[in-house]
């Protein structure tokens, strides 16, 4: 069940895992897994608006959290099946199947470009930047549907996110970010290998590993919110996204209230009021 630190009037929210979220923030599975889904492995991604997706073998499944929103799961042609989705700025279905990149379109697969091997992964940016990655290398998407080198680290890449010329990485549990054609600096240590990670605002980030979910400031200060279990993050629509792989999708809304709450812990490790 969610914690609460009465401090720091954090919510408390049911769960099947121990957590906290913001006081200011709205927390909730907004979509659960049911039996004939469960087990099942799921591509996950949030579209520009904030509607997430989840996609297993050839079917998309959109889940419908407000009213508004009445798209049917839809089975998708052209493919044998969806191992990463990812939307682009302009709300283009990008997705890996195999060794090659493509796009979901109303005639089914549009193929976009053969990739350098199995088992790559998917991460967008705010404007057109799309990124593939998988062992020790990393891939950029150009404009013209061509895949480029981008770099190469020296251990396996756990996690990558990205927006215009800031990436951010983990390899060993390392979080290391990347300025256009600069240097790699280290942001932090995790406490085990990275799961996911999504940019927030302010240069923060959120990360999780096999066993937390937590928020990142932009001087490095680490804020676990999620305790024994990790999620898929995804941040769009000014909201948190988590995905836990055998429960369902939760929301958190809005993202700027775990600023806030980071203030607040400092406080109170600083003695403040």
């Amino acid at each position: 069940m969610i914690a609460s630190l009465g401090l720091l009037l954090l919510s408390a929210t049911p769960a099947a895992w121990d957590g906290v979220f913001p006081s200011a923030a709205q927390a909730g599975f907004i979509f659960k897994l049911d039996d004939g889904l469960a087990g099942r492995r799921f591509a996950f991604d949030v579209s520009p608006d904030g509607q997430p997706f989840l996609a297993s073998d050839q079917v998309i499944f959109p889940i419908n959290d407000r009213p508004s929103r009445k798209l049917p799961p839809f089975r998708l042609s052209g493919v044998a099946r969806i191992d990463e989705l990812g939307f682009t700025r302009d709300g283009a279905l990008l997705l890996i199947s195999g060794k090659t990149l493509g796009a979901a379109t109303a005639k089914g697969f549009r193929l976009l470009a053969m990739l350098p091997r199995e088992k790559m992964h998917l991460a967008t940016g705010s404007g057109q930047e799309t990124w593939i990655w998988g062992g020790e290398s990393v891939f950029s998407l150009s404009r013209g549907g061509k895949i480029e080198h981008l770099m190469r680290t020296p251990t396996p890449i756990e996690a990558l996110a990205g927006d215009g010329p800031r990436l951010v990485f983990a390899t060993q549990g390392a979080l290391l970010e990347l300025l256009g054609t600069g240097e790699p600096r280290l942001l932090a240590v995790l406490p085990g290998p990275a799961r996911s990670l999504a940019l927030a605002p302010g240069g923060a980030l959120f990360y999780s590993t096999a066993s937390e979910v937590g928020y990142l400031t932009a001087s490095g200060r680490r804020y676990p919110f999620v305790k024994g279990k990790g999620a898929q993050v995804r941040v769009a629509g000014g909201e948190l996204f988590l995905f836990f792989e055998d429960e369902g999708v939760v929301r958190v809304s809005p993202v700027e209230s775990f600023a806030a709450m980071a203030q607040a812990i400092d406080a109170m490790r600083d003695g403040g009021p």
